[in-house]
């Protein structure tokens, strides 16, 4: 790695991490709708979900929705602040060339708002799927019985040992 690549990343990593941050501020009121309606009621998390499971493939599974939650809606807002910056930018840096820039600039706008909206669907679809299993494994580990784990190899917890005869002691040699 050269030391541009280093001070970009430090740069880019946090930066995408306030963006997702303020995507995640934006989408609140519509997240808390979509809880509400999916759950019915329910108060159960997520956490308290994976706690009671005990289970590290549906623990892999919500670590993998939630990643892909994150990357649609920081997709949108990404795609949503390019598609208003880019004809500024465009107008005030390129616009003394000539002017279909300025439509091709509109053009590409109109296909990152595209692409915004895409990503919000993405994520609304995503956050009900996330809910639904929540609601459906909850469901699930109601109805399975008691889990007590049994060892795989149980020890015994008495020993009987043969008494010691010394008669029975095979010579030396043999």
């Amino acid at each position: 790695m050269t030391i541009v690549s280093v001070v970009a990343l430090a740069i880019v990593y946090p930066l995408g991490v306030l963006i997702d941050h303020l995507a995640d501020r934006i989408l609140t009121s519509q997240h808390l709708q979509i809880r509400s309606r999916v759950t019915a009621g329910s108060t159960i998390t997520i956490l308290e979900l994976l706690l009671k499971a005990k289970d590290g493939r549906l623990t892999n599974y919500f670590d993998y929705l939630r990643i892909r939650i994150r990357i649609s809606r920081s997709t949108m807002l990404n795609f949503t602040i390019i598609a208003i910056v880019l004809p500024i930018y465009l107008y005030l840096r390129l616009s003394h060339l000539f002017q279909p820039m300025l439509v091709y600039g509109g053009l590409a706008s109109l296909g990152c708002l595209i692409v915004a909206r895409l990503a919000y669907i993405t994520w609304h679809q995503l956050t009900e799927q996330n809910y639904l299993r929540l609601v459906e494994a909850n469901a699930a580990l109601d109805r399975l019985p008691p889990y007590y784990p049994v060892p795989l190899n149980p020890i015994p917890t008495t020993v009987t040992l043969p008494e010691y005869n010394p008669d029975n002691v095979p010579p030396e040699g043999s």
